[in-house]
């Protein structure tokens, strides 16, 4: 088995959103233990390399190093598994399967030779609080790449509508009413998803237990938000949120959403919810800077991710 250097955060849940904090990062081998006395544990059956894709196996360890081998549903899964490559740019949200034991494990698609982060979110049966954790994967020869955001052709800094697609559907980003993005505030991004034509989409469908979500890394992967996205005036919030590390210390985010991998996701199972075109994300930035929003809807029998870059700013 091969081992991946880790470090745990504590994660703090309100109907809002949650807020993680943690600190430092172990050797290889060893993992670090988050507040409220968890830890979790990565391996690969062998060195990974690029262009591959690695079953990654994961032991959840409680106070005294007890195996969790339950955990409550966490929007229909056990476990949500969300990795990016150092640069941002390649990007899944996947869900193990869990056996009797304990381990969950899950085939993960690494396509660059970079570091990957992966954060772990997970409710252990019977606690009050969900946990959120972080290890950083290193494939074979990979090497630190920096994000480039700030050379992107379409910054949304919420004064004119931004647009990208993915799976054959348009995805737009619509200005904000005060035409700025703030720090410290909730921002709502509205998102409208159409056809190639530009009508709006009909065959949305819920996915894990939502009509969409999205994940929010700030550019130096120092936060990380998970986002709902609803139906306008719903009245939704969001779930999760982290800032991630920067290998000396952590310092978190905060937010409420789960992603994809191209097809790569789960179902809720039964049968699934119309989703209407139009999805509210709330989000709460805490700090002025470059992030990256990976939304995320299932359309059909595939779930869709939109990257955009968005830019905060201080008041």
């Amino acid at each position: 088995m091969h081992l991946f250097r880790f470090a745990a955060s504590s994660l703090v849940l309100s109907m809002v959103a949650c807020s993680v904090s943690s600190e430092g990062t172990s050797s290889e081998d060893t993992a670090e233990v988050v507040q409220g006395g968890y830890r979790v544990t990565l391996a690969t059956p062998g060195p990974v390399t690029a262009g591959t894709t690695p079953e990654l196996a994961i032991k959840v360890l409680g106070p005294g190093g007890r195996p969790v081998k339950e955990f409550d549903d966490l929007h229909t899964q056990n476990m949500h598994v969300v990795g990016v490559s150092s640069d941002l740019q390649d990007f899944f949200h996947i869900h193990p399967t869990l056996a009797p034991d304990g381990t969950l494990t899950v085939a993960a698609p690494i396509g660059r030779a970079q570091p990957y982060n992966i954060f772990f979110e997970y409710d252990p049966k019977g606690d009050d609080a969900s946990q959120l954790s972080r290890s950083v994967l290193l494939p074979v020869d990979a090497q630190a790449v920096a994000p480039s955001l700030a050379t992107s052709a379409a910054i949304f800094d919420g004064s004119r509508l931004r647009s990208t697609t993915a799976g054959g559907a348009r995805f737009e980003l619509q200005a904000q009413a005060h035409g700025m993005i703030m720090t410290g505030m909730t921002t709502t991004f509205r998102v409208a998803i159409k056809t190639a034509a530009g009508a709006p989409v009909t065959d949305l469908t819920e996915w894990l237990g939502m009509p969409g979500h999205a994940i929010v890394l700030s550019e130096d992967a120092s936060t990380f938000i998970h986002a709902h996205a609803m139906a306008p005036d719903s009245g939704g919030m969001g779930h999760a949120g982290m800032p991630g590390m920067d290998m000396g210390g952590m310092a978190m985010g905060e937010g409420g959403g789960h992603g994809g991998h191209g097809g790569h996701g789960g179902s809720s199972g039964g049968t699934p919810a119309v989703t209407p075109s139009v999805l509210d994300i709330d989000v709460n930035l805490p700090k002025a800077g470059l992030y990256k929003i990976f939304v995320q809807v299932k359309r059909g029998e595939d779930v869709l991710t939109a990257p955009f870059v968005i830019k905060a700013q201080t008041m």
